[in-house]
């Protein structure tokens, strides 16, 4: 059964016409927003430290490929990578992410921030299993 990607549909719907055949081939994705591919394809060493008291500082790589985003650290601890949405931020060239991802179990990590090329920082929050929240910062740069 052929299925209409989402752009393709919308486009269906607003009457405009198709990008052409060199858009994608058969069971290719389109090509990502702008905002998508300044960080796709892209990984980040950062620092997270705790920010309500608990837990400890570490570090951790953050990996942004094939539209989806995963944490080294995380990931080994079950979190499989997920879709990650993007933002531009007007004024400063950043480009504002965010995504979830969790667990069999139900744990949830939400993670949002900013990267401009250069740096990156925001806050991860972890609700666990028992409900209760850890909420963490983290700043990095671009892995070399």
């Amino acid at each position: 059964m052929k299925t209409l990607s989402s752009f393709a549909f919308a486009a269906l719907l607003a009457g405009c016409s198709s990008p052409g055949p060199s858009a994608t081939t058969p069971g290719q994705l389109p090509p990502p927003p702008p905002a998508l591919a300044t960080l796709d394809n892209t990984t980040w060493s950062l620092h997270v430290e705790p920010m309500d008291g608990g837990g400890k500082a570490y570090d951790d790589d953050l990996k942004f490929a094939d539209r989806h985003a995963a944490l080294r650290v995380w990931e080994g601890r079950g979190y499989a990578a997920n879709s990650f949405s993007a933002t531009p931020k007007e004024k400063d060239g950043a480009v504002a992410f965010e995504f979830q991802v969790r667990t069999k179990e139900g744990e949830t990590l939400n993670v949002s921030g900013c990267a401009n090329g250069i740096a990156i920082w925001g806050t991860l929050t972890w609700r666990k299993a028992d409900w209760t929240l850890s909420t963490y910062r983290f700043r990095g740069k671009p892995k070399t």
